[in-house]
C-alpha cells in the first residue's frame, strides 16, 4: 500500500460529497487514506425542506454517516443556503482550509453547475487551490483537483466534460446505503410543505449479488453512475470527474488512492 494521503471534498450542502464522489471517497478510506468533507451551508434557517431549529441534530446525523464509513467528521461552514457568494472572504477561507488540511486530492462541484451554491463552491475551490499560498502567506501547495456532478438536470445542460472515470461497482451497494440517511434526515426534519420520500427496489448482481432500496438520492446516483459506466465502456457503476490539470509526470495520485490491493 502507498503512503497514506488525504482527500478533501467540498460540497455546497450536506449531501453533496456523497452524491458527487461518495464511491471514490469510500474506496480511498478503505485503503487507509484520510477523507475530509467540508460543507458550505452550515446554517439551515432558510432551507425550506428542513426544520431550522435542530442544526445540531442534523450535523450529528451527518457525522454518524462519516464515522460509519471511516471519514473524519464533516466541517460545516457559516454560509446560508442559496446565499453563497464568490468573494474575497470566501477565497481566503477556502485557502486557509486547503493550507491546514494539505490535501493530495481535492473534489468540488463543477464550476459550471446551474445551481448557484454549487457553482460558487466550485469556483472558490478552483481559485483557492491555485492561490492558497497568497491568501495565507504560506508555502505553495497544489493538490490534484477534480470537479464532480450532482444531478442530470444541472449537468447535461452545461459544460461539464468528464475525463477521469472511477469504477465504484465493488462498493456501490455501500454508496447507496451511505446516501439513504440523507433522505431520512430530510423526511424527519422537513418543513410542513415538504414532499414525501420516494423509494424503489432493485436487484443487482454486479459485481456481487445485492438488494438495494433506492431513495431519491439513490435513484439519481444509480442512473448517473450507469450512464457514466456506459460512456467509459463498462457495465458496472462509474463516477465521473473533470480534472483541473492534465496528468503530467506519471500517473494521477487519485488512481493510486482508489487502487485495490497492494500498490
Amino acid at each position: 500500500m502507498a503512503e497514506h494521503k488525504t482527500i478533501l471534498a467540498f460540497g455546497g450542502h450536506m449531501d453533496d460529497p456523497e452524491l458527487g464522489c461518495g464511491g471514490t471517497l469510500l474506496k480511498a478510506a478503505r485503503n487507509g487514506h484520510r477523507v475530509v468533507c467540508v460543507i458550505m451551508a452550515g446554517r439551515f434557517h432558510n432551507f425550506r425542506s428542513l426544520d431550522a431549529h435542530k442544526p445540531e441534530e442534523l450535523i450529528a446525523c451527518n457525522n454518524a454517516i462519516m464515522k460509519k464509513y471511516g471519514f473524519e467528521p464533516k466541517r460545516f461552514l457559516d454560509f446560508e443556503y442559496m446565499e453563497m457568494q464568490e468573494d474575497r472572504a470566501g477565497k481566503k477561507l477556502f485557502s486557509e482550509i486547503i493550507q491546514e488540511v494539505r490535501p493530495d486530492v481535492v473534489f468540488a462541484h463543477t464550476r459550471h453547475d446551474r445551481w448557484s451554491d454549487h457553482a460558487v463552491c466550485g469556483r472558490l475551490v478552483e481559485h483557492a487551490a491555485m492561490f492558497s499560498h497568497l491568501y495565507t502567506n504560506t508555502t505553495f501547495h497544489r493538490p490534484e483537483i477534480y470537479f464532480y456532478e450532482t444531478s442530470f438536470v444541472q449537468v447535461y445542460a452545461n459544460r461539464f466534460r468528464p475525463d477521469v472515470f472511477i469504477d465504484v461497482s465493488d462498493v456501490f451497494d455501500e454508496v447507496i446505503e451511505m446516501m439513504a440517511p440523507h433522505d431520512e434526515i430530510l423526511q424527519a426534519h422537513r418543513s410542513p410543505d415538504g414532499k414525501a420520500p420516494v423509494h424503489a427496489e432493485v436487484e443487482l448482481r454486479l459485481p456481487k449479488a445485492c438488494h438495494l432500496t433506492l431513495t431519491q438520492h439513490g435513484m439519481v446516483k444509480f442512473a448517473r453512475c450507469k450512464v457514466r459506466a456506459h460512456e467509459a465502456g463498462g457495465d458496472g457503476f462509474v463516477e465521473a470527474f473533470e480534472s483541473m490539470y492534465p496528468a503530467t509526470g506519471g500517473e494521477r495520485v487519485l488512481y493510486d488512492l482508489v487502487r485495490q490491493g497492494p500498490a
